[in-house]
């Protein structure tokens, strides 16, 4: 189900709702503009009742990344949302992280003719810069709200960001269409939340791996106050597991990066 004002056309709105139309679960809200989608969520959960509720926002005012940094959205060129997520015990809540990171790598990389890679946690890179990021935060003890800010058809950037962002349109010469690439990113979410709910955790797993990189390489690990290096076996909602049997919990890892 879909509600809102335009911001994206009418039959963009359409064509996304029909992309989800066999999962009844989700529900749809387009916006023109809003201050931040994650607080647009974390607002509407107070009266609205879905498994999974999308807020999708032409424009934000006032989005935002991981530790409060500002994420800039102008209207009409890139994709901005958030997306509510009740776990109640039905699959891991680390795994989210993993489930998020993997779903905007497999759709992005249709679309580009540069390799893209995560960078943990929440980053997804190309050798020019960063294309996309991922935010998750807590809503009480079953609920977690994610955002997603994927560059798109932006070109230009602030002066303090032009070194390190670009777009999708940016790493390829096929023309994009924003709302084809958001309907196939909810499409290959709502498939991987079936699968964690059906238990089909180890195919998530192994997706997040293969775009991370970095299976059986070399890495140090952030962990809190300390260094770890070690060779890295793989990422699991469990934990980061190393070759040599150490494991960290995955909420202790702040850092996990080829050792250089």
């Amino acid at each position: 189900m879909a509600t809102g004002p335009l911001g994206y056309s009418l039959d963009e709105q359409s064509e996304l709702c029909e992309a989800l139309s066999d999962h009844p679960e989700w529900k749809l809200i387009f916006l023109t503009e809003t201050s931040s989608t994650q607080d647009e969520v974390r607002n509407r959960l107070a009266y609205t009742e879905a498994d999974y509720l999308c807020v999708v926002a032409d424009r934000q005012t006032a989005g935002r990344g991981r530790q409060g940094r500002a994420w800039i959205q102008p209207g009409g060129q890139d994709i901005a949302f958030s997306l509510s997520c009740q776990v109640r015990d039905r699959y891991p809540p680390l795994l989210l992280p993993l489930l998020f990171a993997a779903a905007l790598h497999e759709v992005c990389t249709d679309f580009v003719d540069t390799p893209l890679h995560l960078k943990w946690p929440n980053d997804l890179l190309s050798p020019k810069g960063k294309v996309a990021g991922i935010l998750i935060e807590g809503q009480g003890p079953d609920t977690w709200i994610a955002g997603i800010g994927l560059n798109v058809e932006s070109r230009d950037f602030p002066p303090d960001l032009a070194h390190i962002a670009t777009s999708l349109c940016l790493l390829t010469d096929h023309p994009l269409d924003r709302h084809t690439i958001l309907g196939e990113l909810l499409q290959v979410l709502a498939r991987d939340f079936a699968e964690a709910e059906a238990g089909k955790v180890d195919q998530i797993i192994h997706r997040f791996n293969t775009a991370l990189g970095l299976t059986g390489e070399a890495v140090l690990l952030d962990i809190r106050k300390d260094q770890v290096r070690g060779t890295l076996d793989r990422v699991t909602s469990d934990g980061v597991e190393l070759r040599d049997g150490r494991s960290f919990p995955l909420g202790e890892v702040t850092a996990l990066r080829a050792e250089t």
